[in-house]
């Protein structure tokens, strides 16, 4: 179906979308960080991104801005994925401001991602 990059520090996040995911027919590319995410965008060509907000070393607005200003990877459809609360809601906020094409809210049922990413994919 389609190859699907997951961005997320937490690694039980990007094993549980690894596992929903592939169930699902999707080849699945991970990264733990930013910079590795961003290299793999830039390399693989996925055809959706899913992206943490949350992220050490580089967050994940500034990962959506870098993916949006590069011309390999800013067709990418990236769907933001948090377990943000109200505390940082702005940020949830600029990442529709820089380009996010959708955010789902963490804990989300398997079906709404799955939606959401056939959604993107037409």
């Amino acid at each position: 179906m389609a190859t699907i990059l997951v961005i997320d520090d937490d690694p039980n996040m990007n094993a549980l979308m690894e596992r929903v995911l592939t169930k699902h027919g999707h080849e699945v590319l991970s990264a733990t960080n930013g910079i590795e995410g961003i290299a793999i965008a830039e390399a693989q060509q996925p055809d959706v991104i899913l992206l943490d907000v949350l992220m050490p070393q580089i967050g994940g607005i500034k990962i959506l801005r870098h993916l949006r200003s590069t011309d390999a990877t800013a067709h990418i459809p990236t769907l933001v994925v948090t377990a943000a609360g109200p505390e940082v809601l702005h940020e949830v906020r600029d990442m529709g401001e820089a380009g996010a094409d959708g955010v789902i809210t963490k804990p989300f049922r398997q079906e709404q991602i799955l939606a959401k990413i056939d959604e993107l994919l037409e």
